[in-house]
């Protein structure tokens, strides 16, 4: 699917307010203490727990009340390969949770093996809080040529698909030429449909490759090629309101860099070996014949880089999009493993918007204080509201960034469309986070909307306006729900009065008369004799080729 890149650019330039990012002052709370080298931390959507990676091959879970259990979410110890893990690449490296997590129990682990090999595998749950490792279903192995260089990122996009961060494979300065290789997976971004994984037969385990990935039909590369040129993508992320991508690829000798596409932008090459961020690294092993000389227009530069005189090991971080401080809104933060070091800066999609000197810097700011430091920050993550996590490893604490002085968090907005634009062709489904408050625990919840553009909104008998009209589609998916060509989910909300319903729209199934229209809609939950007690806020889905 191909998408205007300049309006795609106005959109994220409208999400900035003013020419520069404005500041807040951060600070940080330890959540949990105690963990082995913990590598990542994160959440599904509207869940109250945190789950954290410890690279020995164990996943672990702190509750909602702030406990660590004792109990692993998901032990695979036995399956990892890397000795005592302290200072090595490999180990359990990537945690990712379907968007239907709730609803289907499915997540994916990358992980190196005993045999120098990358797995990415599903797995599923046997009980709320413990998965089954014999429920383990590989559909990626290859082989790592080096112990180091492994990213191991994974991520699900706005699209849906699952992203894949893979190193160059190691040792130094790419001796292979492996990350310019396009019949070779490493140092890629590779992207998988995990939702048709081949259970039985001798594919088992194969994942179907998304005919819109940019290289599919070219026999020149792997289809499961998404970008290309990168040296060590160890943590890379998707801004879940504007779908842009951003990658913290860890150095040579020189430069740290974040790269980025703008949303269904693939087939970039991010210039590794021959570039190291905006440095000539020369071609070394590469051939002249099929690699681009530095400064060819084929390569990609970072949008943010900086030189080894500030860190070593940059750590790929997360755009902020929660409730809690929105003075940092909009705020891409990323750190330094190696120096410890943090810092924040806008993405206009043209050019970084960064702070001044003074305030751009936020290690001294995530200092916790009271004799915590965090020194090694392997990774950022985002819990279940959207508020980020950092994971430091030589000290085994997960810690959430938070306003100084500290404040209780703001009430996020009942309707968070975390993406909103979809192919006819393709498909796709948009995930709505619903947060009606713990006062609607039990209550129904359904979708209004309509395809013919933004209306007044309906008045209530009992007073009040819903914020677009019922209209036939509405009324079609309350007769069927689940039922093409607009599918979607309605039911009752949790105990936190929170939930993630989706709006889909199945592949081939929508006229092409309907590219360009936009599907308005929002959600109406009813108590149990009918009353309306909340109305969202309208989001709208623009309907694409």
């Amino acid at each position: 699917m191909q998408t205007n890149s300049t309006v795609l650019g106005l959109v994220l330039a409208a999400s900035i307010v003013g020419s520069t990012a404005s500041a807040q002052t951060l600070s940080t709370e330890r959540l949990a203490s105690g963990l082995t080298r913990p590598v990542w931390a994160g959440s599904p959507a509207n869940d109250e727990r945190i789950f954290v990676i410890e690279q020995r091959g164990v996943i672990r879970i702190i509750d909602a009340g702030g406990t660590l259990l004792t109990t692993p979410f998901l032990d695979i110890d036995t399956l990892v390969g890397g000795g005592t893990f302290n200072g090595d690449e490999r180990g359990l490296l990537g945690l990712a949770f379907h968007p239907d997590f709730e609803f289907n129990g499915k997540f994916f682990v990358c992980y190196y093996n005993n045999s120098d090999q990358t797995v990415v595998s599903q797995f599923t749950l046997t009980s709320a809080n413990v998965a089954n490792p014999a429920s383990e279903l590989r559909f990626l192995t290859f082989n790592q040529p080096f112990s180091n260089h492994n990213g191991g990122c994974l991520q699900f996009g706005p699209d849906g698909y699952l992203y894949i961060g893979t190193g160059d494979g190691g040792s130094g300065n790419d001796p292979g030429c492996r990350a310019q290789n396009k019949l070779n997976p490493l140092g890629k971004i590779l992207r998988y449909d995990v939702d048709n994984v081949v259970p039985t037969g001798p594919l088992t385990g194969q994942a179907a490759i998304p005919a819109s990935n940019p290289f599919v039909g070219d026999p020149a590369y792997l289809p499961e090629i998404y970008h290309l040129g990168l040296r060590n993508p160890w943590r890379f992320s998707f801004d879940r309101l504007t779908g842009a991508q951003y990658i913290g690829d860890v150095g040579q000798n020189a430069r740290e860099e974040v790269s980025a596409a703008l949303p269904t932008v693939g087939g970039l090459n991010f210039g590794w070996r021959v570039a190291e961020g905006s440095l000539n690294n020369g071609l070394g092993s590469c051939s002249s014949a099929t690699t681009p000389a530095f400064g060819s227009p084929q390569y990609t530069a970072p949008i943010w880089e900086y030189s080894h005189s500030f860190g070593f090991s940059v750590t790929g971080g997360y755009v902020y999009r929660g409730c809690a401080i929105p003075g940092i809104a909009s705020n891409y933060i990323v750190a330094d493993y190696g120096s410890g070091s943090f810092w924040q800066f806008r993405w206009n999609g043209t050019a970084p918007v960064a702070f001044n000197n003074a305030t751009q810097n936020i290690t001294s700011d995530l200092a916790p204080g009271g004799g915590l430091n965090i020194n090694t920050p392997a990774s950022l993550g985002e819990d279940g509201r959207g508020e980020l996590l950092i994971c430091d490893y030589s000290g085994g604490e997960v810690f959430r960034i938070i306003p100084q002085p500290p404040t209780l968090p703001a009430q996020c907005s009942p309707l968070i469309a975390r993406f909103s634009r979809l192919s006819i062709t393709d498909g796709g489904t948009t995930y709505l986070d619903i947060d009606a408050t713990a006062a609607n625990a039990g209550n129904i919840f359904f979708m209004v909307g309509t395809t013919s553009g933004t209306t007044p909104g309906t008045t209530l008998a009992g007073g009040g306006v819903l914020p677009i009209n019922i209209d036939a589609y509405t009324l079609a998916i309350l007769a069927s729900p689940g039922v093409p060509p607009l599918t979607n989910n309605f039911g009752v909300l949790g105990t936190n009065g929170r939930t993630t319903a989706r709006f889909t729209i199945p592949p081939g199934v929508l006229d092409p008369s309907f590219v360009g229209k936009t599907v308005h809609h929002a959600y109406v939950v009813l108590d149990l004799v009918g009353n309306v007690t909340l109305a969202s806020n309208a989001v709208s889905t623009r309907l694409e080729p």
